[in-house]
């Protein structure tokens, strides 16, 4: 099995609240709707479907070279 690692998220009360109504709409736990869109989010950079969001203009490939 990969290793597995751990990140930890801040959330505001109304997002927190939001993800768990989704949680509980989707009979799914937190963790797994956060990987899921992460998963989502990479999968579309991989695609060159856009930029990350928040981000100013760093287009995804870019960062990609610089985690590496």
């Amino acid at each position: 099995m990969a290793d597995k690692h751990r990140i930890t998220v801040n959330l505001d009360d109304d997002e927190y609240q939001n993800l768990q109504r989704l949680a509980l709409e989707a009979d799914r736990s937190l963790a797994w709707l956060g990987r899921r869109a992460i998963c989502d989010l990479i999968e579309r950079c991989d695609k060159g479907e856009g930029r990350v969001p928040g981000l100013r203009v760093v287009p995804c490939d870019k960062l990609r070279r610089s985690a590496q």
